[in-house]
């Protein structure tokens, strides 16, 4: 497990996206972080776990890791 911080305006999706490479990525966030849930407003700064063992879609992952993309959709509601 590593953890991380929320960039402004990150949701619970773009970090599914970012750190597991499909936002089916954010049923292990929630897991992982008993905390967080569907009606959490993640903050920036904010810091979730991440288990780095687990990975959704490799190819997608891989993309965003070699062309350094920050996901961020820019609003949590």
């Amino acid at each position: 497990m590593t953890t991380v911080k929320v960039a402004e305006g990150q949701t619970i999706w773009d970090l599914g996206m970012q750190y597991y490479g499909s936002v089916e990525g954010a049923g292990q966030l929630f897991h992982d972080n008993p905390a967080v849930s569907f009606d959490t407003d993640l903050e920036a700064g904010q810091e979730l776990l991440i288990n780095e063992e687990i990975v959704v879609d490799k190819s997608v992952l891989d993309t965003i890791k070699k062309e350094a993309i920050q996901i961020n959709t820019g609003s949590n509601e």
